[in-house]
This record gives structure tokens, sequence and C-alpha cells, in this order.
């Protein structure tokens, strides 16, 4: 099977200036890396536990961007309720694919 070359056009352009991550960004930040550690790691032991860990990666990296790019008001309901549903987490990324564009949209798709 051949590889597959994905191309986008960014909406927005990127700073180069490098602010620092708030805590809960970082902390986002850390639980999708590790989250994608654990998913690569577990691959060929357990593919469901891994592929569990892979989407808890895409899910975290989710909520990271939406509070990055300041829309977190889209998840910070589900914040109220004290849980997160699937809704919550698409209209988070129709939010950021609107900011990014389609590519995001999707990403989250495949993931």
């Amino acid at each position: 099977m051949g590889t597959r070359i994905h191309t986008f056009q960014r909406k927005e352009p990127l700073t180069t200036r490098r602010s620092p991550l708030s805590p809960e960004i970082e902390k986002h930040l850390d639980l999708a890396l590790t989250f994608l550690e654990e998913g690569k790691n577990s691959i060929e032991k357990n593919s469901v536990q891994a592929s569990e860990k892979l989407y808890k990666a895409a899910e975290e990296s989710v909520k990271l961007l939406a509070l990055h790019l300041g829309i977190s008001d889209v998840l910070s309901q589900a914040k109220q309720r004290d849980r997160r549903t699937v809704t919550d987490l698409e209209k988070g990324v129709e939010a950021i694919s609107r900011k990014l564009g389609d590519w995001f949209g999707e990403a989250w798709d495949r993931a």
C-alpha cells in the first residue's frame, strides 16, 4: 500500500514568537504525549489497548488546541457537567477546524 501525502492550507498564520503554555494546556499536552507513547508501545502486545491509548492522545490534543486557540468555551460546558461526551469533542473539532482548516476534522475522523 502506498503512502498518502496530505497537504493542507492553514487558515490562520502561525506566530513566530513562542509564549509559555498555561498550566492547563501543559497538563493536556503531557497527557497527550503520555497516551501517545503508551499507545505506540502497546501496538505489538495489545492492539485494543493501543487503540484506546491513541484515541485518548487525540482527545487530549483536541482539548489543548481548544484552549490554545481560545475556543475553550466549546468544551467548558462539558467541564461544568463534570464529563465530556463524543458530541462535546466533535464540537471542539469543528471549532478548531474553522480556525485551522478542514484537514483537522479529517485527521480527527481518521483517529
